[in-house]
């Protein structure tokens, strides 16, 4: 068994991978929890295609070295973008995210079409490809990763009140505005820093699916991120694990990891999951018919 679990780290560059893994599955487990209690879903999937005009210019321009850079780059633009657009109270939210979701990733379609020898990279940006993170990409991503944890630790109160009571932010003179650019801000790093592991489609799944599964499990926020984290670790190397000796894309087997896990404890969970309320309403129902007995036989 111990065996089975060390083969895949045997080279260097699968335990490049793996610190890859780890640093993608936390980090995007963290911040998740932000993700979720905001209900941005819709706005991690728009960053993580808006990206796309900065990888394919920097994939031009520098090679696939510059690729995650370029990434990062188009992730900046495009939150801040985002931010300003939104800043016009005549355009609503989910149409600003709209619109720079589709136009960053149709200007990176008519860049592509410029180039054929893409279609290689582009796949690799697409579903992920772990294994061709290099000693460049670890100190970019390590480096994107201890900032988003600065950033989430120093700006915590204000992001958790923010997701909970926008109102009282402002109010207390916070500035949302400026809250809601950090949190765009971290989160398009974040997607950068996943985009090796699991690839720009994926990449929304790894920082819902864990999410959601911590909030199933707990209503208190840091105990929620720190199993967020945990989870999205351990979806990233049991999948990366599977993935080696099933022969099969790892960035898409992670993702199944991770929502399996989601399956199982939304059904077993105790409190929340569907078995738990099925046992509660089947022990509900039998000592309605308790009670009932007893009147009768009182009669």
């Amino acid at each position: 068994m111990l065996r089975w679990l060390l083969d895949p780290f045997q080279f260097d560059v699968q335990r490049r991978a793996l610190l890859e893994v780890v640093l993608a599955g936390g980090l995007c487990g963290a911040l998740g929890i932000h993700i979720v209690l905001r209900r941005l879903g819709f706005m991690t999937d728009a960053l993580s295609h808006a990206v796309l005009p900065g990888v394919v210019i920097a994939y031009l321009r520098v090679g696939v070295g510059g690729v995650l850079y370029g990434a990062l780059a188009g992730g900046v633009l495009a939150a801040s973008a985002i931010g300003l657009i939104t800043r016009n109270r005549r355009v609503r939210e989910d149409s600003a995210i709209g619109i720079v979701m589709a136009g960053g990733f149709a200007l990176g379609i008519v860049l592509i079409s410029t180039v054929r020898s893409y279609a290689g990279a582009l796949e690799d940006f697409l579903f992920g490809n772990v294994l061709l993170v290099s000693w460049s990409d670890l100190v970019l991503t390590t480096g994107l990763a201890v900032a988003v944890l600065l950033v989430m630790f120093l700006f915590h109160r204000r992001l958790v009140m923010r997701a909970f009571d926008p109102d009282t932010t402002d109010a207390l003179g916070l500035n949302g505005t400026m809250v809601d650019l950090v949190l765009l801000m971290t989160l398009a790093a974040t997607v950068v820093v996943a985009l090796r592991a699991i690839g720009n489609i994926l990449v929304v799944a790894l920082l819902i699916t864990p999410a959601a599964t911590a909030r199933l499990m707990t209503d208190r926020v840091i105990p929620m991120m720190l199993i967020s984290a945990g989870l999205g670790v351990f979806s990233g190397v049991v999948g990366m694990v599977a993935a080696y000796h099933l022969n099969v894309a790892t960035g898409a087997l992670i993702v199944c990891v991770a929502t399996a896990v989601f399956g199982l404890v939304l059904l077993l969970e105790p409190r929340r999951g569907a078995l738990g309320a099925l046992l509660d309403r089947r022990r509900y129902e039998a000592a309605g018919d308790a009670v009932t007995q007893a009147g009768t036989h009182s009669h």
